[in-house]
């Protein structure tokens, strides 16, 4: 694995057809998911995944964005296109927020409890 995260848009136009490519629009500010912006243009061979509903946890107690109970997210990875041994590139609206949670959840280092 690469030491650094990120991937310049030449190479990854370059590997497009060899990594699963996640679009993550979203925005608090607009209450959520950004399919909208997907639907209107996203990057070629990109599926959505929505942040809120998929990534996420339900909020609770645990905080806004708890951490998804595991049979969740795979189930919505796998729908994804997400397989072992394959890249995963995610990306959002600018923000990184998303994504870059996305990616730390998708690192598999996350405490096993969302909370105390």
């Amino acid at each position: 694995m690469s030491k650094n995260p990120m991937i310049s848009t030449h190479d990854l136009e370059e590997r497009l057809g060899e990594v699963t490519l996640l679009d993550l629009r979203w925005q608090s500010a607009d209450s959520g998911q950004r399919r909208d912006l997907y639907e209107a243009g996203h990057l070629p061979g990109a599926v959505f995944v929505g942040f809120d509903a998929e990534i996420c946890g339900r909020p609770g107690e645990c905080g806004r964005h708890p951490l998804p109970d595991v049979n969740v997210l795979q189930a919505a990875l796998r729908r994804s296109g997400v397989r072992q041994g394959r890249t995963v590139v995610v990306y959002d609206g600018g923000d990184l927020l998303s994504a870059a949670r996305t990616w730390w959840t998708l690192l598999g280092r996350a405490p096993r409890r969302a909370c105390a």
